[in-house]
């Protein structure tokens, strides 16, 4: 059976789009090799039958050190149990060569997150593999060097509509693992995002439309 030279098109299309496989301009929305690791990651992890914290008493338990567990990228949580609650304590700083630059905190712990800076909630996160996906935060779009800053995580163990992917309404809770896969600053590519969007309306356009 011979393919249809159309589908053959719109494989190339969404190939180069990094659709498919995961590269082509979507993989190049970050500036190779400007990455800065984290100075200092700690955390602390709140049972689901505790009192919900605020920031203010979460930086509190930072202070006093009790049951604070220092932390890297790629580690291991264990099993925690829904609707549970693990707080961040994230150090960093903003090297020079970051100088004017637009730079994100990318951040995917599997699960519901609430990053603050500055004592501010900025940005919800969410680490499902979909379309729902979001993994960053722009702390600055023309970035000052600076030593020392600091962001606070709350991070809950649950997805979007709790430990169900589209079931709306009490979700019965359950035991799964969670895991930091990514807590890092990269200098992000305005243009090569514009350019990203434009191409995918179009590649849209020619999937889509009759």
């Amino acid at each position: 059976r011979r393919v249809p030279m159309e589908d053959i098109t719109l494989g190339r299309i969404m190939s180069f789009s990094g659709e498919l496989e995961g590269h082509g301009l979507k993989s190049r929305l970050y500036k190779t090799g400007l990455i800065q690791k984290m100075s200092s990651i700690r955390r602390f992890h709140m049972s689901y039958a505790e009192p919900h914290l605020t920031l203010q008493e979460a930086k509190l338990r930072f202070e006093s050190g009790q049951n604070v567990i220092a932390t890297r990228e790629g580690d291991s949580f264990g099993e925690q149990e829904t609707f549970s609650t693990i707080w961040f304590e994230i150090r960093f700083d903003l090297p020079p060569i970051f100088e004017g630059k637009e730079v994100h905190l990318l951040w995917d712990s599997g699960s519901e997150a609430l990053v603050f800076l500055d004592d501010v909630p900025q940005q919800g996160m969410n680490g499902t593999q979909d379309a729902d996906r979001r993994d960053f935060l722009s702390i600055t779009s023309s970035c000052i060097p600076k030593k020392d800053c600091v962001a606070y995580v709350e991070m809950a163990c649950s997805g979007m509509f709790g430990t169900s992917i589209w079931k709306i309404g009490p979700t019965a809770p359950q035991v799964l693992s969670y895991k930091l896969k990514l807590c890092c600053l990269k200098v992000f590519d305005r243009e090569m995002y514009d350019l990203y969007w434009d191409y995918k309306i179009i590649a849209d356009l020619a999937k889509h439309c009759p």
